[in-house]
């Protein structure tokens, strides 16, 4: 009789996406991924399903982890375009600071898997777009409060700003140069006056 092993879903799934968010979906192997978890592989298939369904797991609670962070940060800040300016210096920071040059996951994903693979590149753009409205309801704050001139179209800045993050993240990668970055966000934030 097989006995069943009990261990934390949600720690082991946590593992799973340092590994993909390390090595990337292609190259984080089963056998990488069952050591990562420590569980065996019998168990991470009757928890989790094949390493697609793994992924998928850990690419949808990456995102979802990564939007409400922005939305709690952004969202009780009294000062919205003041706060963007803040996190977007703060990105430049992490990125610098992260010795393993790992990036995002989603960003990662985007551009080993997006546009080839239908059902991720769906994810990828829905945790985007999740992104942009926060700072989309964000920017229509600073402009209802005066902070964001009322010519400026925040629906717009909130994709320039996805997009700049996601350019620092993929550039921060092969280049953490801290003054290359400070120039990309330094520009970028000259949107917002």
């Amino acid at each position: 009789m097989a006995r069943n092993i009990e261990f934390d879903r949600d720690q082991a799934l946590d593992r799973a996406t340092d590994c993909f968010h390390c090595h990337g979906y292609h190259a984080s192997s089963m056998q990488m991924l069952v050591e990562a978890m420590g569980i065996g592989r019998g168990s991470l298939y009757a928890a989790f399903g094949d390493k697609r369904a793994l992924f998928d797991a850990s690419l949808n609670r990456y995102g979802r982890a990564l939007g409400a962070a922005m939305a709690a940060h952004l969202e009780k800040s009294r000062r919205p375009l003041a706060t963007i300016r803040s996190m977007m210096r703060e990105l430049v920071d992490r990125v610098v600071q992260d010795p393993d040059r790992k990036g995002c996951l989603v960003t990662n994903t985007a551009v080993e898997l997006g546009g080839s693979d239908p059902d991720v590149t769906k994810s990828v753009d829905y945790v985007y777009a999740a992104i942009e409205d926060v700072f989309y309801r964000a920017l229509c704050r600073a402009q209802e409060q005066g902070e964001l001139k009322a010519g400026k179209k925040p629906r717009a800045l909130a994709r320039f700003l996805v997009a700049t993050i996601q350019g620092v993240r993929v550039i921060g990668r092969v280049n953490p140069d801290p003054a290359v970055l400070k120039d990309i966000v330094e520009s970028a934030l000259l949107s917002l006056d």
